[in-house]
């Protein structure tokens, strides 16, 4: 209830105003943990470019442990992805603004730092993602090149025309030889026309 009133941070959560920052008032049980959110991130993105967030203007503190007493996304994908070694972090660009959070949890934890590459959301003509969330029809698997050819130029590359059935190997090889991250638009989202 207290953050209903709050600004909104970047990724279109409120933004928490830093109530018990310096220690609950009297009669309250803390609930939830949070990072204080302190210093401006720097990044580069393969795709996005450039990245500068004020954590405390752009963020707020952020929780790590939700009240449920469940681990928080944010520190959940931190442990995570060092636990495992991920040097390279490809994903939509809905969750680049959670990216700063993610570096300044692994600057707390001594963690290395991977190298992000955030592709463009995939949208329908309202401007919602295409996800199982918005009910979004599924890519038809047969035939599965067809559904290829339309990520490969949504992704910013123009692969010939091949006939539908043509071996799908074909497809990738040509993908393989010709792809290029710097293809890819730089943009957060774009209206999938040919996934329908």
């Amino acid at each position: 209830r207290e953050l209903a009133d709050q600004p909104l941070a970047r990724d279109g959560s409120r933004r928490y105003p830093g109530t018990c920052r310096d220690g609950l008032p009297p009669g309250r049980t803390g609930r939830a943990w949070r990072v204080r959110a302190e210093g401006v991130v720097h990044f580069c993105d393969a795709v996005q470019g450039e990245q500068e967030i004020d954590l405390a203007a752009d963020a707020g503190d952020y929780v790590v442990k939700r009240a449920d007493g469940l681990f928080a996304y944010q520190l959940a994908v931190v442990v995570d992805d060092a636990e495992a070694g991920v040097s390279h972090v490809v994903r939509g660009a809905d969750l680049l603004d959670s990216t700063a959070r993610q570096i300044h949890l692994l600057g707390l934890l001594g963690q290395p730092v991977p190298t992000y590459a955030h592709l463009p959301l995939a949208t329908n003509a309202a401007g919602e993602k295409l996800s199982k969330q918005t009910l979004a029809r599924a890519i038809d698997a047969h035939p599965p090149q067809a559904a290829l050819l339309a990520a490969l130029r949504f992704l910013g590359h123009n692969p010939p025309d091949m006939p539908a059935a043509a071996p799908l190997a074909e497809t990738w090889a040509w993908a393989q030889a010709h792809w290029s991250l710097a293809a890819v638009p730089r943009r957060r989202q774009a209206v999938a026309d040919g996934f329908f």
